[in-house]
């Protein structure tokens, strides 16, 4: 079922931070190598926890102030460098969009699913404790929406996912082994595409929303279509919707 937000009919505020965080660079294993990223730590953890999937422009401040923000309502929070095995985001050449062409075309889904179930693994070992058992979710980001979706494919023990735009991954039959509930955030200009129908055909339990008036990338402060009041109310769908998975309703810990 996809639904149209009309911006400015609805106020919707972020949740207050209800504890302190922490973010650090780290270091972690993964099939045949090492993977960087940054985690997230409250000060209290619940046993939740959230992937946050980089878009195509790599680990950027954005991320780093989202896993702040979620690390805040108690989640323990996870960004991969999804470009370390290619030497990180800062080696990257991400200048234009011929650039980042070539550098997401050197990643294969299969390098893609090994480096994100090995930052599911260092997650839940963050996580657990004697009277923990986790549950995580995953947040994706244009680019990194796809490949979240590609993942969920093959993780069964993730618990939710959030989509920031996104493109339908192929083919599209994959999705229907989803067995993880789907909630999407999508920008005007994607309703022109077929990537919307198709993602809703493909995926069983599915929740996509139009934010009417938006373009590509609304999320991102250092993008050009940056829209505030959109990216406001879509953070405040998203921690909803990982409260209603991953806790049973409690949005803030």
């Amino acid at each position: 079922m996809r639904r149209r937000l009309l911006l400015g009919m609805v106020a919707l505020a972020l949740p207050v931070l209800a504890q302190e965080s922490s973010l650090a660079s780290v270091r972690y294993p993964r099939q045949g190598g090492e993977l960087t990223g940054y985690l997230a730590r409250p000060d209290l953890s619940d046993g939740t926890g959230v992937i946050l999937v980089q878009d195509q422009w790599g680990v950027t401040p954005m991320l780093q102030g989202a896993a702040r923000r979620l690390a805040g309502l108690g989640y323990t929070v996870l960004i991969p460098d999804l470009y370390s095995r290619l030497g990180g985001t800062g080696a990257m050449p991400l200048r234009n969009p011929d650039e980042i062409r070539y550098t997401i075309r050197q990643l294969s889904d299969g390098q893609v699913i090994t480096d994100l179930d090995g930052s599911f693994v260092y997650l839940e070992q963050q996580i657990k404790g004697d009277q923990i058992r986790p549950r995580i979710g995953v947040v994706g980001f244009g680019w990194g929406s796809t490949k979240a979706l590609v993942y969920g494919c093959e993780n069964f023990d993730l618990k939710a996912m959030a989509l920031f735009g996104g493109m339908a991954p192929e083919p599209i039959e994959r999705l229907g082994q989803l067995q993880l509930p789907v909630l999407g955030q999508f920008p005007q200009e994607a309703a022109e595409t077929k990537d919307i129908p198709r993602l809703e055909s493909g995926i069983k339990n599915c929740r996509i929303q139009v934010l009417a008036g938006t373009r590509t990338n609304f999320w991102d402060p250092s993008h050009p279509n940056y829209d505030p009041p959109a990216t406001q109310q879509s953070w405040a769908q998203i921690t909803e919707f990982l409260a209603t998975q991953l806790r049973g309703g409690t949005v803030a810990s």
